[in-house]
């Protein structure tokens, strides 16, 4: 069987550093774990849900993200607009 020079590429780049990447990781030395164990004193708490007002303050302008213009399809005037400020 011939191989040509795309597939003898494909062998170097590919295969071959994958073949070579799985078999180093077939070995059987594994690290001894520490057998030196230490206490360490920590506070225990208990959790409680409670609710938490959002309220942030602060200085600044409010500017609007759109804009409408109001206008009457019908002449006449506008005597009052229920809007607080």
């Amino acid at each position: 069987m011939k191989i040509n020079k795309k597939h003898r590429q494909i062998l170097w780049h590919g295969l071959i550093p994958l073949i070579l990447f799985l078999i180093s990781g077939c070995s059987d030395k594994t690290r001894a774990p520490d057998k030196t164990t230490s206490v360490i004193k920590a506070e225990v708490m208990t959790v409680k849900v409670q609710g938490h007002p959002v309220r942030y303050e602060s200085v600044g302008t409010v500017e609007a993200k759109t804009a409408a213009t109001v206008a009457a399809k019908v002449m006449g005037e506008i005597r009052h607009i229920a809007v607080k400020e």
